[in-house]
């Protein structure tokens, strides 16, 4: 099989499209109607640029793409609203970066109660996680050092994004026994 070549270049469009249909796909933020036809044409008008964009889009503006009438236009910009309640392993997850798998983010998620407790973390603490390699934690630390990655998960939490993990269980961090039966 041939070797499959990717852009280097996060902002090339192939990039920047194929990050927003990952997002929009029901396994991250379950954006109806975010498929590849429409997020083609979002990105050719200039409209998005990266998925912190999608939550300041207008109705009237995805209205006026090709084969968008206002009624889809309004189901889709309610979807990009009703997105903005999801849990936060699903932001992590939607941001791609290298080597974290929505198992991982989930891991995360049970374990650091919000996204920014994630991206703080040292390397250290990431790979005390059950399922989370040195790659893995190596990855999301040199991922949040990038000055331009910082100003996406700004404009996220600007957006009104919830980066509050509903799965993160103290009781798993704080007390490595707690919660199990031992008999003598």
């Amino acid at each position: 099989q041939p070797a499959e070549w990717l852009c280097p270049n996060p902002d090339c469009p192939a990039q920047v499209r194929r990050g927003l249909v990952h997002w929009c796909s029901p396994e991250v933020m379950d954006i109806e109607g975010g498929g590849e036809v429409l997020v083609t044409q979002l990105v050719k008008s200039g409209l998005v640029r990266d998925v912190a964009e999608l939550y300041q889009l207008k109705v009237a503006e995805v209205a006026n793409l090709e084969r968008m009438g206002e009624k889809s236009a309004k189901n889709f910009v309610d979807a990009i609203v009703a997105s903005k309640t999801r849990d936060t392993w699903r932001v992590l997850y939607g941001l791609r970066i290298l080597h974290v798998s929505a198992d991982a983010a989930k891991s995360l998620a049970r374990h650091f109660p919000t996204l920014d407790h994630i991206l703080d973390a040292s390397t250290d603490q990431l790979t005390g996680i059950e399922g989370i390699t040195e790659g893995i934690a190596n990855s999301i630390v040199q991922w949040w050092v990038d000055p331009v990655n910082r100003k996406l998960v700004k404009r996220l939490r600007k957006g009104g994004l919830n980066f509050k993990s509903e799965l993160y269980n103290p009781a798993i961090t704080s007390d490595p026994i707690a919660g199990k039966t031992f008999v003598p």
